[in-house]
């Protein structure tokens, strides 16, 4: 059995994707979210999404410049990104004096979609 879908959890993170990044595709409008660990963040929109490669399900919450970035591309109406490609990368950056790694969201455009 390989137990590689029992070594990550529910929420995609960037130390899951590979080095140039993966695919995703957008599975429904999404839903608010408040993050108990983090109420500083206030509250986002978490997606399912399906990464291409490995065919798992998982969360995806968008912070302010993700959302700017994916409403540019398809429009402000969540609904309207359901079946949409993302290209998912892993980045590290710089929080407060501290390297996080994160994942920055790019709408794929250029698969026609």
């Amino acid at each position: 059995m390989d137990v590689s879908k029992f070594m990550s959890g529910d929420w995609v993170v960037a130390r899951d994707l590979p080095p140039m990044g993966e695919t995703a595709t957008i599975l429904n409008e999404g839903e608010e979210y408040a993050n108990e660990a983090n109420p500083t963040w206030g509250k986002r929109i978490r997606l399912l999404i399906e990464l291409n490669a490995s065919k798992q399900h998982k969360y995806l919450t968008l912070n302010k410049v993700a959302l700017s970035e994916i409403s540019k591309a398809w429009g402000k109406e969540s609904k309207n990104w359901v079946g949409k490609n993302v290209l998912l990368m892993p980045v590290s950056q710089s929080i407060r004096g501290e390297i996080k790694q994160l994942v920055n969201i790019i709408p794929n455009t250029r698969l026609g979609n």
